[in-house]
């Protein structure tokens, strides 16, 4: 016999009449609500979470995709030279791999200030005098190049930072036999900047080049006056009488005044022989003209500091006319920029290149503009 549940309809209780009508009834209570109210606020966040990311992530991916692109199309229609370690490759400006000497060419362009927080992960500037001695380092430790194009324009900088390039272009030429630098100068090549183009075999100069502004400067303000106008006194615990020179609220000491003469005239007698040693000139000369002044490049080869006028093409020339007898090919490269988070949004296909740049030349000029106690080449 067959088991048969009770199939006896179920009739609904009749609506309350009278008072009981006016109350209302009370919600039953079920247990799997709460869980459902979880899993829903779980699943709305998440969903909310991926509404806002899902379009940043998309315009990451395109434009990942366009730089790729663009890369492609640049390192195709110019040949790959070879592949040095660390995944960097160089490429090829002129000629090929089938030339007979090698160049790198390397770009500084700015102020010269050297940071090693510009050597981390959010690398972006690849002209900067940071990148660029990265670069020649790159040069010196390959031992496929034979020469540099340092292509410099500069107003100048800091005086060690300055001797650091300096020193690194000089250990570039003694690491392999032969090697040569050639200073290509835009538009401005100033102070510090010539204080770097002493360690090239030959410099070029475009007709229009601002160069010189031989010297060395500290500089810083006083306020004293002022602070006595409005009522600011200056309160200074020290352990010595000149460790607070250069403060802004008290005048410069005569003894300090000469301290810092002295090291500003030691500075740039080191800069005046440079020059000297570098582009073989007579010491009076140089220091006849070694008071600040600026010239344009016509005026600048007169007085011997720089060798030639000229462009690119006369540089490229210039290797294949004095490396070697035979006038060989010469092929220029530069090594590929280095991959960093935030170089996608330097990409010309990126539209936050623009407030990369506008950023960074705020920094450039607060930094370059700014009192300090550092001594430039400036």
């Amino acid at each position: 016999m067959e088991n048969q549940f009770n199939e006896t309809p179920y009739t609904p209780p009749p609506p309350p009449v009278g008072p009981e009508a006016n109350v209302a009834p009370k919600a039953t209570v079920c247990e799997k609500k709460p869980h459902r109210m979880r899993y829903w606020a779980l699943g709305c966040g998440s969903g909310c979470l991926l509404a806002l990311l899902f379009p940043f992530l998309i315009g990451i991916g395109l434009a990942m995709l366009i730089g790729n692109s663009v890369s492609s199309s640049i390192t195709s229609s110019d040949p790959i030279v070879t592949t040095i370690p660390k995944n960097n490759s160089r490429i090829a400006l002129t000629g090929n791999d089938n030339s007979d000497i090698f160049i790198a060419k390397i770009k500084l362009n700015g102020p010269i200030m050297l940071d090693n927080e510009a050597e981390s992960f959010f690398d972006t500037d690849f002209s900067s005098a940071n990148y660029a001695l990265k670069q020649i380092k790159k040069a010196t430790e390959d031992s496929f190049c034979n020469g540099i194009i340092l292509d410099l324009t500069t107003p100048g900088g800091g005086v060690t930072d300055s001797d650091i390039i300096w020193k690194a272009l000089n250990d570039f030429r003694a690491a392999k036999p032969n090697r040569k630098v050639v200073v290509l100068m835009g538009d401005t090549v100033a102070s510090g900047g010539y204080y770097i183009s002493t360690a090239a075999d030959y410099i070029f100069a475009h007709p229009t080049t601002m160069t010189g502004s031989i010297g060395v400067i500290i500089s810083s303000i006083n306020a004293t006056e002022l602070a006595q106008k409005i009522g600011i006194a200056p309160v200074t615990i020290k352990s010595g009488k000149t460790k607070d020179f250069l403060n802004p609220l008290r005048p410069l000491a005569p003894e300090e005044e000469a301290m810092l003469q002295a090291m500003v005239n030691k500075l740039n007698n080191r800069f005046v022989k440079l020059i000297v040693d570098g582009r073989n000139l007579d010491e009076a000369k140089v220091r006849a003209i070694a008071d600040g002044r600026v010239m344009l490049a016509e005026e600048a080869k007169e007085h011997g500091l720089i060798d030639e006028i000229g462009y690119f093409d006369d540089v490229v020339n210039w290797f294949s006319n004095n490396y070697g007898d035979n006038n060989p090919n010469v092929c220029v490269y530069q090594y590929a920029n280095e991959d960093s988070f935030f170089s996608l949004f330097k990409s010309p296909t990126f539209l936050g290149k623009c407030a990369a740049e506008a950023v960074e030349e705020i920094n450039k000029k607060i930094s370059a503009e700014s009192n300090s106690l550092t001594p430039a080449y400036k």
